[in-house]
């Protein structure tokens, strides 16, 4: 084992992070490193280190990920590896995104996608395009955001990134739900679960089918969003995933009160809550608290509900979730007017 060169190192532990085995392929990556040092291969400690930080970052071990990827890039610029460089900006990108600091966010997408386009790398671009549309998706420009993804994948299509095309297809997906293009949605998400069963990528393959459901319950197809959220559990579970899991948790309980089953409905947003609390899944919070409130004022529990969309309005507001807050602000308006229904938005 210990002979084994960094290059061999290196490549399982992509495969372990394709799979979502982020414990073992953090370890990887670090045995890949101390082997690159040892065969004083520049270019290969940077991809090590880089490769680290990725999986810091999906572990939420943000400053971590951080002192690695300025490590890969401090390295990268003194050795003039520009392609090294440009990820590395990726990533740092990507921590502050993640932490909220959208202008920063901004800056590095911007570096990093300058970068990518004088070295004609369509790798890098295609990612950085996924990013910057999903700021823009943050900031509610669902159709800029549409834009870019699509630009992404037409980059993804020159350079062969089938996982970053199937990222693409998940995060159109999400930008027609939001249009409410319904059918739209499924066919972006259909293609990109062809893509991710072919590359074998078992959290995006979850993350596709947990969106999926929403457009096919909202075509009336409970049949096959009920199918597709079983894969989406079983995958989820398999990787260890509580995002997913709570989501589906609450497009159940959506699937439950559509069709009449309020006590199902709501044991499962009761759930979902749960390991939305657990896991300190902020935006899953609120998103369950609101499905909540619209079960309660079905059921007539009137004061209960708004009690409960304001517990879900504020948590959309510390998140600057403005599409979520417009539509909260509008719920409660029209509940205090004594409206007999729940307005139509989320589930």
């Amino acid at each position: 084992m210990t002979d084994e060169s960094s290059m061999t190192i290196m490549a399982r532990a992509a495969v372990l992070e394709a799979r979502g085995k982020w414990v073992p392929a953090a370890g990887a990556y670090a045995r890949g490193f101390a082997r690159a040092v040892v065969e004083r291969d520049v270019p290969a400690i940077a991809d090590a280190v880089r490769g680290e930080s990725r999986i810091r970052r999906l572990q939420g071990r943000l400053n971590a990920a951080e002192e690695l990827a300025t490590l890969c890039l401090e390295i990268s610029d003194r050795n003039e590896l520009r392609s090294s460089g440009a990820h590395a900006l990726n990533i740092l990108a990507s921590i502050e995104f993640s932490r909220e600091n959208l202008a920063s966010a901004k800056r590095l997408f911007t570096e990093s996608l300058e970068r990518a386009r004088n070295l004609c790398d369509d790798t890098l671009i295609g990612m950085t395009c996924t990013n910057l549309g999903a700021l823009a998706n943050t900031e509610g420009k669902f159709r800029e955001a549409r834009i870019l993804y699509l630009e992404s994948i037409a980059a993804t299509v020159r350079s062969g990134d089938k996982r970053t095309a199937a990222m693409n297809y998940n995060n159109l997906g999400i930008c027609c739900t939001a249009l409410q293009e319904w059918l739209e949605a499924e066919v972006y998400l259909e293609r990109g679960i062809e893509i991710a069963e072919h590359v074998s990528d078992m959290p995006l393959l979850a993350r596709l089918l947990m969106n999926r459901a929403e457009p096919l319950i909202r075509l009336g197809d409970l049949h096959r969003a009920t199918n597709t959220l079983n894969r989406a559990e079983e995958l989820a579970k398999r990787a260890s995933d509580p995002e997913v899991l709570a989501t589906v948790s609450r497009f159940r309980g959506a699937i439950s009160r559509i069709t009449g089953n309020f006590v199902a409905a709501d044991e499962h947003l009761s759930c979902a809550l749960a390991m939305a609390q657990e896991a300190e899944l902020e935006m899953e919070h609120a998103e369950i608290l609101e499905a909540q409130a619209r079960l309660w004022w079905e059921l007539g529990r009137k004061q209960e509900a708004i009690s409960l969309l304001l517990q879900a309005h504020r948590g959309f507001v510390s998140l600057g979730a403005r599409r979520e807050i417009a539509r909260t602000e509008q719920m409660l308006l029209l509940w205090k007017e004594g409206a007999l229904v729940a307005p139509a938005g989320g589930l």
